[in-house]
């Protein structure tokens, strides 16, 4: 049916049957011939009509209006009919009467009415044209300018039919007709409407526009709509939504993502892409910034817009992110991601340089993923939709892919943060296999049940596909290119961008080509099938080279040599150089071409595949001169020889940025992933040593490296030092250690140590030190670096007892006087010493302001010496705390924070070893003001010594557990994640011996639990301990305790079988006291004595820690009570021994009141003293319940119950037992209230009415 729309929305309805000649018009048949009755239903009005073309439908059978059915003698063939309906289309489209004849040049014309031609002039030029042999239907109605190409194409091809019709393409089917009137419904602006003639030209160029993977696009964008109804309708159980677009390089992959972030820009969402390039993994962690600097220039575009919706945003971004992040941390965060300062202005200008929570390359591995994660999660919870699509992440690092992985799990954490987030991600699955780096992080994220992973594997291009490709380009109906289409997809097997060079190739040949007399674009179809077109893509690429003028071709291999893409920066300083050619690099001729692609600054290949055929078909020595000639160009703009650096790797470098290729971006708007300098040296190390045969320039290169080197490293970019250091390590050959370049090669090692074991690469770090400290040429001096570096690569493997062995053989070689064997009297002999030398030198108050690096690297010597010595229970520990103190006193470094850390331990072994709390709190004293003055930038592990090892003594325990908790949140802000999980694991203890709700422990121990697995495999284990002890006290038997280790381990007597065999001797203790605590508090003291005597045999047991203090204390009540039960008199002195030092700590710790007083009852009561050991019971019963240690409370209740129990006191023994039920159920400790009404004869009645179902169950005697 053709639709017609009036003005008045009134509407007729034509039908044409297929078998008959006949228009109906409501329910009258009116011969399609006879149009003269057409126009008598409304003759008046019929010409002032304006007409729709809105569908077209074929009826087959007559419609049954009880008419007699049309004679058989009317019914024509296909091309009758078509022509038919050629003309009722016609008519709607001129409102004219007279039918339209096919154009033969024998016909005769018609006789026309002079009269009736008079007032039609159209019709009267149709009858003089006619009169031509060379005019067709099709050039008359262009000619006479009343209908568009595509309505003259299809009446031509309708109507000029038959034997000797003219028609270019005429119709095979009723389909092909309704097909190309529904493609001029949908698309008029392709299919109906004329355009400008440029569009015609043999310009024409395939590949700028987005074909085919309708489904695939499709299922992305249901993805996006489910998020955000799922926000719309606050759902709970959303997850993060992840989509990796994967399949062979050139199908499309790119453009899917493309594609979609274009549609969902248009809807508001934000959306950030970025890609990484082959063979520059070292540059990943800058693609990955590169992300977030493009999302806050998004921000500050936003603010500075016109449009008040994203005005209001950016400044709820600019006041969240404020609120988020600190002056210090926003500093931090801005080196990553330097549009912050465009953001929020100059950011120097409020924070100290000192204040930055840089964490150097003990923090790097974890304080990039930190600070991005946070950035992330505060902006998701503005509201907005964000789209973050990585491209090309087979080439990513490994390390950045664990940072991916760790921002989307961060994300997946919080509900209103996932649910405005859309993660893509497209790879090559050809070049991946089950050990690629990438396969594991995949596999990572489908097992975690918060992310949902969408797997899309793009085939090859449908025959429909290509075919509406060519429709769109040359807009052109289906029925003209389908045959073309057909022939493409079966040379390039539907591979998409085969198909796209293809297309060009023929375009540039004239295969295709535009026909001026068919006005459309023409092609022979015996030419086409003809082509060759090789075997693969690759071929065809090449072939299509050929076809370039020769400063095209060079301009183009210049380019491919800076990557993907580049900076037309870049270019304009190879101006006077050889490689720049007379008339300018011709770029204009490549985007004809469809070989590049143009984005402000920016210039790219159109595809990975036609910059990796151009760069490897340079003949290897032009393609390494070139690398040479552009790298040694660019320097001239550079540093790079007149300041070749021998600063530490750790200062940061000149700081020279361009643009990363960004759309939208200035030059200086936004990060690069390297600096002027970073280039210039990439290009050098791409043309190799190999191609350098002069040494002097060899040299010269390998310092380019090292500076390189420093200014990736300065900026925390680890993985891009480590390079240029193995790099520069290339250049200098096989003698590094000549005088001439012995220094050279001094540093590069030490920058290739610092940056390996940045990147977490730790045994390369013992590789690179050994060699320096092995070789005959450098200096003892030389070497400390070295040194250090080796020491701490070994603390992390876990290799103590040979740190300390080659730490104490340093410092012997430095002067430092410490024994091999120390007997006890030496160590307090040497304490005592150490106390009196430092008094001297504190009262001299002169120290230095500057501290040299010689300095600063014998103190971290000293520092990995002294935690290896804690962790493997060393009896040097001491001894290396004296030497150090002295040390940093006589050299003036008193006020450096490894000066902190060293008096912070040699405080808590004056309080432990000499118990003198006086003497302890004025080194904790000293170690607090060294932290006051470093503005905040002391590290995590000198909090840790404070307040876990030492500074608990003088404030309150939960006070304690604050700061440490502090500790935590400072740490895991600059990136220090070993420190955050001591100072967690420790907080967590503050507040179980603070007496804290248990439940709420136990939720903190839960909530935290896959954090410190993530992080710390060792101190999450010692949580699951923890754990343990909590869960027999509230009552549980969980059995997913061990689910959090990642089923390495699945109960407590593998913990311990694992710890003896790698010789772990604190694990080992961690597994004894987790046995005696649930030994203690159940009421098991023969078990728990058992665990004392297997702790008393570990060496690590003299080493002091934050629960020692409490360990110390139930060891006082168990011997006790265990002397009263007759187990032995020597358990009475062991007692007596603890109550001492108990009173020793009561001098300086206040919150000790009631334990003294807990040991001084116990004893009374075992001196027999009735009277004396209730006054003291009570007396601890009343401190715990001042200093809110409802725990201790309870206990000092069932001791008395127990006392008075075994002098048959039982009235008085059962009120104690139900205060100390009463007291444990405040506590929550539904397991301990539960035994003592099992074990102790509680009077049920009596009892509040809890109601207690839990066993405890565990068996302990099976794990000893």
């Amino acid at each position: 049916a053709v639709k017609k729309i009036t003005k008045k929305t009134d509407s007729t309805i034509f039908v044409v049957d297929a078998g008959t000649k006949y228009s109906t018009v409501g329910r009258r048949r009116i011969p399609i011939t006879g149009i003269e009755q057409f126009r008598s239903i409304d003759p008046a009005n019929i010409r002032k009509l304006h007409f729709t073309l809105i569908s077209v439908q074929i009826i087959p059978n007559s419609l049954n209006d009880g008419s007699p059915p049309p004679p058989a003698t009317e019914v024509s063939s296909l091309a009758a009919t078509l022509q038919a309906l050629g003309n009722l289309i016609q008519a709607v489209f001129s409102q004219n009467n007279d039918p339209l004849t096919p154009m033969h040049p024998t016909s005769a014309t018609p006789e026309v009415n002079d009269a009736a031609m008079a007032g039609d002039a159209c019709l009267s030029r149709h009858s003089k044209i006619r009169r031509s042999q060379d005019v067709t239907l099709f050039s008359f109605l262009v000619e006479s300018g009343h209908y568009p190409i595509s309505i003259c194409r299809l009446l031509s091809d309708m109507i000029d039919v038959g034997p000797n019709g003219k028609a270019d393409a005429p119709y095979a089917s009723f389909d092909e007709v309704i097909h190309d009137l529904e493609q001029i419904l949908i698309y008029p602006e392709i299919f109906l409407y004329d355009r400008e003639n440029s569009l015609y030209s043999p310009s024409l160029l395939f590949g700028q526009r987005y074909y085919g993977r309708e489904a695939e696009v499709t299922k992305i964008l249901e993805i996006s709509t489910r998020l955000e109804q799922s926000t719309q309708s606050r759902c709970e159980d959303s997850l993060v939504e992840t989509v990796f677009v994967t399949g062979i390089a050139g199908c499309g992959k790119t453009q899917i993502a493309r594609r979609v972030g274009s549609f969902l820009s248009s809807l508001g969402w934000i959306v950030v892409e970025a890609k990484f390039d082959r063979c520059t993994e070292y540059q990943s962690r800058g693609v990955i910034c590169s992300v977030f600097d493009k999302l806050v220039t998004k921000f500050v575009d936003m603010k500075e817009g016109s449009d008040e919706n994203d005005m209001e945003y950016a400044a709820r971004a600019e006041q969240t992110i404020s609120d988020t992040f600190d002056a210090a941390t926003l500093s931090t965060l801005a080196d990553f991601i330097p549009s912050i300062h465009n953001f929020f202005g100059d950011i120097e200008k409020n924070t100290n340089k000192k204040e930055s929570h840089r964490g150097g390359i003990d923090t790097s591995r974890w304080q990039l993923i930190i600070l991005l994660s946070r950035f992330l999660g505060t902006v998701l919870r503005l509201g907005r939709f964000i789209m973050i699509c990585l491209d090309d992440l087979q080439w990513c690092d490994s390390g950045m892919l664990t940072l991916i992985n760790e921002i989307i799990v961060s994300v997946a954490q919080c509900d209103q943060e996932k649910q405005h987030f859309l993660f893509v991600g497209t790879y090559r699955n050809d070049e991946i296999d089950d050990v690629h780096p990438l396969a594991d992080r995949l596999l990572d994220l489908q097992s975690n049940t918060r992310i949902n992973v969408t797997q899309i594997n793009l085939s090859s291009l449908s025959r429909n596909d290509v075919c509406h490709m060519l429709m769109n380009e040359m807009r052109l109906p289906r029925r003209l290119v389908y045959g073309l289409a057909d022939a493409v997809h079966k040379k390039t097997s539907g591979h998409a961008i085969f198909v796209v060079e293809l297309l060009n190739l023929l375009l540039r040949e004239s295969t295709i080509l535009y026909s001026p007399h068919l006005l459309r674009f023409d092609w022979n179809p015996d030419k086409v099938s003809a082509v060759k077109t090789g075997d693969n893509v690759a071929s065809l690429i090449i072939s299509n080279l050929t076809s370039l003028e020769p400063s095209a071709l060079w301009t183009l291999c210049v380019i491919s040599c800076f990557g993907f893409k580049s900076d037309t920066s870049l270019l304009r300083l190879l101006k006077g150089s050889s490689i720049y050619p007379d008339g300018g690099f011709d770029l204009v001729s490549l985007v004809e071409h469809g070989f590049v692609e143009i984005s402000g600054s920016v210039v790219s290949f159109s595809h990975d595949l036609i910059h990796q055929h151009v760069y490897e078909k340079m003949p290897m020595r032009k393609r390494q001169k070139l690398h040479l000639d552009i790298g040694t160009t660019l320097a001239a703009n550079t540093t790079l020889d007149s300041r070749i650096s021998h600063q530490p790797i750790e200062d940061s470098m000149e700081q020279i940025f361009l643009c990363d290729g960004g759309d939208e971006q200035d030059d200086d708007s936004s990060m690069s992933v390297l600096s002027l300098s970073g280039i210039a040296t990439s290009q050098i190390n791409k043309a190799g040593p190999e191609f350098v045969s002069d040494r002097t320039q060899r040299i010269r290169f390998a310092g380019w490296n090292l500076q390189a080197s420093n200014e990736s490293a300065g900026k925390s970019n680890f993985r891009a030092a480590l390079y240029y250091c193995r790099n520069g390590l290339r250049f200098i050959g096989d003698d590094p250690w000549l005088n001439e370049t012995c220094q050279l090669s001094v540093e590069l090692h030490e920058g290739a140590a610092l940056a390996s074991f940045a990147v977490g690469n730790v045994k390369d770090t013992a590789e690179y030190t050994s060699t320096i400290i092995d070789s005959e040429n450098v200096d003892f001096e030389q070497s400390l670096v070295a040194h250090n570096m080796l020491l701490r690569s070994l603390e992390c493997q876990g290799h103590y007892d040979d740190t300390i062995a080659r730490g104490l053989a340093v410092l012997r070689r430095l002067d430092f006087s410490i024994p091999k064997d120390p007997s006890p009297v030496v160590v307090i002999q040497t304490m005592t010493q150490t106390s009196s030398i430092a008094l001297k030198y504190l009262g001299l108050n002169n120290f230095q302001g500057v501290i040299h690096p010689k300095q600063k690297n014998i103190l971290k010597i000293i520092d990995s010496v002294a935690t290896s010595c804690y962790l493997s229970a060393s009896p040097c520990l001491p001894l290396v705390a004296c030497a150090a103190v002295i040390y940093s006193l006589q050299q003036g470094t008193v006020h450096c924070e490894e000066s902190a850390s060293i008096f912070a331990i040699f405080g808590y072994l004056k309080v432990f070893l000499e118990g003198d709390l006086a003497e302890g709190k004025r080194w904790g004293d000293l170690a607090i003001a060294v932290l006051e003055n470093s503005n905040g930038n002391a590290s995590g592990r000198t909090r840790v010594y404070l307040y876990g090892f030492l500074y608990f003594w003088y404030i309150p325990i939960q006070e304690t557990g604050r700061r440490l908790y502090e500790t935590y949140t400072l740490s895991m802000r600059c990136g220090d994640v070993d420190s955050a999980m001591m100072a967690l694991c420790m907080e967590w203890r503050c507040q179980f011996f603070g007496g804290h709700k248990l439940s709420v422990v136990r939720s903190n121990y839960v909530g935290y639990m896959k954090l410190m697995t993530k992080y710390s495999k060792e101190l999450s284990i010692q949580a699951v301990l923890r754990k343990i002890n909590l869960d027999e006290l509230i009552g549980v038997f969980d059995d997913d305790n061990f689910l959090s280790l990642d089923g390495t381990v699945y109960d407590v007597a593998q913990i311990l079988a694992h710890a003896k065999s790698a010789k772990n001797i604190q694990l080992i203790e961690s597994v004894y006291r987790t046995h005696f605590l649930s030994a203690f508090w159940m009421g098991d003291f023969v078990m728990a004595l058992e665990s004392v005597k297997l702790i008393a045999a570990l060496p690590s047991s003299k080493m002091p820690k934050i629960d020692s203090f409490y360990y110390t204390f139930y060891r006082g009540i168990l011997s006790y009570r265990l002397f009263r039960e007759g187990n032995g008199d020597h358990l009475l002195t062991e007692g007596d021994e603890i109550l001492r030092t108990v009173q020793t700590w009561r001098q300086k710790c206040e919150h000790v009141e009631n334990k003294l007083l807990l040991l001084q009852a116990e004893w009374y009561a075992s001196q027999c003293n009735r009277n004396l050991a209730q006054e003291k019971y009570e007396a601890s019963i009343r401190s715990a319940r001042d200093h809110g240690f409802v725990h201790e409370q309870g206990l000092a209740y069932e001791c008395m119950g127990k006392y008075f129990s075994s002098i048959i006191e039982i009235p008085e023994a059962q009120h104690c037992f139900r205060r100390a039920h009463d007291c444990y159920m405040q506590w929550g400790a539904l397991g301990k209230a539960e035994q003592i009404q099992r074990d102790d004869l509680l009077d049920q009645a009596n009892v509040n009415s809890y109601q207690i179902t839990t066993k405890h169950e565990r068996d302990w005697d099976g794990v000893l």
